[in-house]
């Protein structure tokens, strides 16, 4: 066999061998975890009865209403304070836009804080351990691993 040869048959051999490895970490990665619904997560880790996943529901629909209330205000706010970039006349306005920017996104803070409460108060004493526990995760229950707000 020529030297050409071997190193062809070598090099499709790594290659083949190196896209097999890829394969398998692609598709056995440990530090993957399923994509959960934080829902479900909640229901499943304090073990709610039906009656609590109805009061969950409901406690569900009330912060999204109002959340998604804040956030039409948050984009409406940023785009008066965008569309003023530039007009040093309007600095005194962009001021206080970003006042009122600063106190709806507090707004939601204390929104999420609520919704947070409003769980704990439908459990029961069985279940509070659990709902401190749940509170370690709640940033990666509620925002997934890259930061991305996730829908109930």
């Amino acid at each position: 066999m020529s030297k050409n040869k071997f190193f062809i048959i070598t090099t499709i051999g790594l290659l083949i061998s190196n896209l097999i490895m890829i394969g398998f970490f692609l598709i056995h990665n440990p530090h993957k975890r399923p994509i959960q619904n934080p829902k479900q997560v909640i229901i499943s880790k304090l073990n709610f009865d039906d009656q609590q996943i109805k009061e969950y529901e409901q406690i569900i629909e009330k912060h999204r209403t109002l959340t998604d209330q804040i956030d039409g205000q948050i984009r409406e706010l940023k785009t008066e304070i965008y569309g003023l970039v530039g007009n040093d006349e309007n600095s005194m306005r962009t001021d206080s836009l970003r006042q009122v920017l600063q106190v709806q996104i507090g707004r939601k803070e204390r929104v999420h804080f609520d919704h947070l409460t409003d769980i704990m108060k439908i459990c029961t004493k069985k279940q509070l351990p659990a709902f401190f526990n749940l509170m370690s995760e709640v940033q990666e229950i509620f925002l997934g691993r890259k930061g991305k707000p996730k829908k109930h």
